[in-house]
């Protein structure tokens, strides 16, 4: 079980499924802000939502990089690179979005009260762990020291890591994101957020905050598990897993909502870069 256990009864899954273009990067972060607080208000038809949402170059920054000694230096050299830099709200340090990695969001409210940190971590990593079981494969949960954004809930393969997990709270309700590097140059992403953090003068940071990147701390499921390579092939199999662990599941149509609070607080998040 995934979320069922979370549930007095078999939820019904809502689906978002969204390709995010570079002039819409704040998107993501307002659209599971606005759903978030609507599972806690009992304002939405489903219990759940899984929202899948890759897109256009990205960099999604964490509060904690805003506080490099040259922090615009490394912003100039992001934008420079064709990457669209974001500071989001969850999730401690830069971290790579492109076409070939799957950013989602499972975004919860359990029936039997607030769950742990590590509990919410959990429910993500079973279901990454479902999705490669017809593989042969597991995920292990555990910070790889010189990957980018490391942290205790970083997930590997084969020693190296594949995914990075967040987490986004508002009332009762419980975003769970991940970032999973499917295929394409995952040493040049390594790369970029390394030269990212020289840019932004890390050596004279006051706090050793900031990861030493080593680019071959990483790679891609690809190189693992070829056959769940791409987006599509991914994606299908998360819903597959999730259709054995819930009642119903149905397309979220995004039209109907009004983002523009939850816009604006992004865009104001970000006003200065």
């Amino acid at each position: 079980m995934i979320i069922s256990a979370l549930y007095s009864k078999s939820p019904h899954l809502a689906i978002v499924d969204e390709f995010v273009p570079s002039d819409q990067a704040l998107r993501p972060f307002a659209v599971d802000d606005y759903l978030l607080r609507a599972l806690s208000k009992d304002e939405l038809e489903a219990d759940a939502v899984l929202h899948f949402w890759p897109g256009d170059p990205a960099i999604y920054l964490g509060m904690v990089d805003t506080r490099l000694p040259d922090f615009q230096a490394g912003v100039d050299f992001l934008k420079a690179s064709s990457y669209s830099p974001v500071i989001r709200p969850s999730g401690g340090l830069a971290v790579v979005s492109d076409p070939g990695i799957l950013n989602f969001s499972l975004l919860i409210k359990p029936a039997g009260g607030r769950l742990s940190i590590d509990d919410a971590y959990e429910v993500l990593l079973r279901l990454i762990n479902q999705v490669l079981a017809p593989y042969q494969e597991q995920v292990q949960a555990g910070e790889i020291t010189r990957s980018y954004c490391p942290g205790s809930y970083d997930l590997s393969l084969q020693g190296k890591k594949i995914a990075g997990l967040a987490q986004r709270r508002i009332g009762s309700a419980i975003g769970i994101s991940a970032y999973v590097s499917l295929e394409g140059d995952q040493i040049r992403r390594g790369q970029l957020i390394r030269d990212f953090y020289q840019a932004s003068q890390v050596q004279e940071a006051k706090r050793d905050d900031y990861p030493d990147v080593l680019p071959e701390s990483m790679h891609n499921i690809s190189d693992v598990v070829p056959e769940l390579g791409q987006l599509d092939r991914f994606k299908a199999a998360i819903q597959e897993v999730l259709s054995t662990d819930t009642a119903s599941q149905s397309l979220l149509d995004l039209d109907q909502i009004d983002l523009s609070k939850d816009l604006a607080k992004m865009s104001k998040r970000n006003q200065d870069i």
